[in-house]
């Protein structure tokens, strides 16, 4: 029911993203509708608005320096419990790698969507995304390598095998932990050239992505509903069908054709033992080069009849194996070919996850007793709450402290009137008008963003941030550069979370958008 304009949500763009100061509106709102009877229903005009008997209540009480607040959420997951050889991995190979897939893929996209705004439209979620990767990424490299936070993992799981070995009872217990937990990875992460190449395209070719679902859930669909992968479950297939249908509204073949190509280029890169076989069955026996990639998949293109949502979504839904095979689509019967490697990827992860499944919580049962229990948690894609107090930081140690508030002062100072510092010409004209009710007492001023010490990661973005009486003061949605490591070594003095102020989004309702009703909607007087 409202989001703001680009030049409100997302202002600053990437240049600010993960930086303070920050000035974004970055909130939407949504009504959730059911039957009359007030149950969950598929849509049809006589459904009603959905009334929970409990919701969050706006905060009253303004929020000042040094105040309680809560953020609960489903963050997806850190790597605190990681080892030192997990550590070395992800700075000698994995971030490296995804930097330079991003980097080559936002260039793609962002080439493609210059030449055609309609390109541009629909590939600018991705780029959005894969911006946000690249900085934090960069982030996460920037800490482990630039801050030393690496090298202080090492030390810790040195000073660990130290402080084990020096009580036999200790060894007793977790002697051979870390080295069987390192034997354990260094089987899993022998073949991860290759299948990072393959998955990547699997999940940038939207048609190959759509084409190995298809054939997985024509392999999974025979067996009884409990044995199956539990993506392919009963429970899953409306949501697969509606992940289909949106993909569709953002599906271009231009674009679908050259991410796939980006891929198959960069697996041709890998040596020959480590190139996977996609790449040859899709060029055939000729010499692999950028010309052969291109004309293959012209002719793949040309031929497939994935690009009907249709026909997407019933085979999604009937198709048998034997089914596929008849079709002769060459997206089909090339997914048909990879999903042995495919599954064969998915397996060694169970396998890797099934061999450290005793030795993971050792591990982390060692490091809490040595720490005298006081172990930063892992956050693991479950609810959680994490509390803190509205307070800034200082990014360097000789560095000024921080403001842990922005104000409207700063959306109009940054305004150049190009993106990613463009805002709308009426909340300009808005600014200039006196906010009233919306300032915050201490300065007068309205409150834009603002820093909390509070413990989140990805999956946290639009997360209520509540007051010491549960109120709603804001949404979370960013964190600070210095502490995107802190996913992997928790660093109080400087991880600090990003809000946007409620208060600056009843503003824009109120003064910028004229939605009286939403505010009256939301409980708020005007």
């Amino acid at each position: 029911v409202y989001a703001p304009p680009d030049g409100v949500g997302n202002y600053g763009g990437e240049t600010d993203n993960w930086r303070w100061p920050r000035h974004a509106g970055d909130v939407a709102m949504l009504r959730g509708y059911v039957g009359k009877d007030g149950k969950p229903a598929d849509y049809a005009e006589g459904n009603v608005p959905y009334r929970p008997s409990r919701h969050l209540k706006v905060a009253t009480d303004p929020l000042r320096v040094g105040d309680l607040v809560f953020v609960t959420g489903f963050p997806a997951s850190t790597r605190r419990w990681r080892t030192a050889l997990e550590v070395q991995e992800a700075v000698s190979w994995e971030y490296p790698m995804t930097i330079d897939l991003c980097d080559e893929a936002i260039g793609l996209l962002e080439r493609l969507g210059s030449s055609d705004p309609a390109l541009a439209i629909k590939g600018e979620r991705l780029v959005r995304g894969l911006n946000n990767w690249r900085t934090n990424t960069r982030g996460m490299l920037d800490g482990l390598v630039k801050d030393g936070l690496a090298q202080r993992k090492i030390d810790l799981e040195v000073g660990l095998q130290e402080w084990i070995d020096e009580q036999p009872a200790r060894k007793q217990r977790y002697g051979g932990v870390v080295r069987r937990l390192a034997k354990a990875h260094e089987a899993f992460r022998a073949r991860r050239a290759h299948d990072a190449a393959l998955e990547d395209a699997v999940w940038l070719g939207g048609l190959l992505g759509a084409a190995d679902r298809i054939v997985h859930m024509a392999q999974e669909r025979p067996k009884p509903d409990a044995e199956r992968d539990p993506r392919f479950q009963q429970r899953n297939h409306k949501l697969m069908a509606d992940r289909e249908r949106a993909n569709q509204r953002t599906y271009d073949r231009r674009l679908d054709r050259a991410k796939l190509g980006l891929a198959l280029r960069r697996a041709a890169r890998l040596p020959e033992h480590r190139r996977p076989t996609l790449v040859r069955l899709v060029v055939g026996g000729g010499e692999v080069t950028d010309d052969s990639i291109r004309s293959s998949l012209d002719r793949m293109y040309a031929k497939t009849v994935l690009e009907d949502e249709g026909i997407r979504l019933r085979l999604l839904a009937k198709a048998s194996t034997q089914e596929l095979r008849r079709l002769r689509d060459p997206f089909i019967d090339l997914a048909l070919k990879l999903r042995p490697e495919l599954q064969r990827i998915e397996d060694g992860s169970d396998e890797y996850a099934g061999a450290t499944a005793l030795d993971r919580p050792l591990y982390v049962a060692a490091l809490k007793e040595k720490a005298g229990g006081l172990l930063a948690p892992d956050a693991n894609s479950t609810l959680r709450i994490t509390y803190g107090t509205v307070r800034g930081y200082r990014p360097k140690p000789e560095a000024e402290v921080y403001d842990p508030f922005t104000y409207l002062p700063g959306v109009v100072a940054k305004h150049t009137g190009s993106k990613p510092f463009d805002a709308p010409a009426r909340l300009l004209a808005a600014a200039k008008r006196p906010v009233g009710r919306w300032a915050a007492p201490d300065s007068g001023q309205l409150p834009v963003d603002f820093l909390a010490d509070l413990d989140i990661t990805g999956g946290n973005s639009g997360s209520p941030t509540l007051n010491g009486k549960g109120e709603l003061v804001g949404l979370v949605f960013d964190g600070n550069y210095e502490s995107v490591a802190s996913d992997w070594l928790f660093m109080p003095p400087i991880t600090r979370s990003i809000h946007v102020d409620i208060r600056y989004v009843l503003w824009l309702l109120d003064a910028v958008d004229n939605a009286d009703h939403l505010l009256a909607e939301l409980g708020v007087q005007r």
